[in-house]
């Protein structure tokens, strides 16, 4: 599995968890204590908010603002 890819201007929280394989766009706000899993992708100038799961291989469109877990294999 490939490495965590992380975009420039990309803030994240403390205590926050990603996983190998995930790909993380430009300009993202990753809040604390969040939980990113196996090959997810998330598209520029989203924002995770604390104590969120994004589960394996999601996909998060940019400009999305995530306040709830989103399950394994889910486009949001």
């Amino acid at each position: 599995m490939s490495p965590c890819e992380i975009g420039e201007g990309t803030v994240i929280g403390t205590s926050t968890i990603i996983y190998a394989g995930t790909t993380i766009g430009k300009n993202r706000l990753i809040a604390d204590q969040a939980l990113i899993r196996e090959k997810c992708i998330i598209k520029d100038q989203t924002i995770i908010g604390r104590d969120v799961t994004i589960g394996r291989e999601s996909i998060i469109e940019a400009g999305a603002v995530v306040t709830s877990d989103i399950p394994d294999r889910k486009l949001r």
